[in-house]
């Protein structure tokens, strides 16, 4: 099990980059008077089968055909249950799938967030063709991103100078730390 619940999200991002989705949301919402903290993972796609959603919580089960196991949304459940929360997967053929895991931030047992900003950053920068769209509310105050911007600007140049790059990077992490979460 991983030790950042970033890197559980880094995780399941990978599984919906594999799924040849186009556009992925996460929402991180933790309220100011709030135990919990809920993690939305959304794509647009190739989505699962009914049989491949009641199996895919099963650490022996798994879609790619270079592994025998798949251990990162049963881990990614695990961590959200052992601290009294909940997780819940719905999937759609050629829709997509959402996830959401519920933590009760209060237990013993919760993981911290940790590193979100390199797990934004890492997607962005090794996915410049996928639409990332961030949503990060956390004691009443937001932060929203979309990798979209980017994306069009490394679209336009057919490469992205390193200056411009940084300057997204400083607005993003400028913006995370506002939220005293980086």
């Amino acid at each position: 099990m991983f030790s950042e619940i970033s890197l559980h999200i880094l995780d399941i991002l990978q599984n919906s980059v594999c799924a040849y989705a186009t556009v992925i949301k996460i929402h991180i919402t933790k309220q100011k008077y709030s135990n919990e903290m809920i993690v939305i993972i959304n794509d647009n796609g190739f989505g699962m089968t009914k049989k491949q959603r009641e199996e895919c919580c099963n650490p022996f089960f798994t879609t790619k055909k270079n592994k025998t196991a798949g251990l990162g949304i049963p881990f990614f459940k695990y961590a959200a249950e052992l601290t009294g929360g909940n997780f819940h997967i719905e999937s759609c053929i050629n829709k997509g799938t959402t996830i959401k895991a519920i933590f009760n931030t209060d237990s013993i047992d919760c993981i911290p967030l940790g590193d979100i900003f390199s797990t934004i950053y890492s997607q962005i920068v090794t996915n410049p063709n996928i639409c990332f769209q961030w949503i990060i509310d956390i004691n009443d105050v937001s932060v929203n991103y979309s990798s979209k911007n980017i994306a069009q600007k490394y679209y336009e140049k057919s490469s992205l100078p390193a200056s411009m790059l940084y300057e997204e990077i400083k607005y993003l992490k400028s913006e995370l730390k506002y939220l005293n979460i980086i």
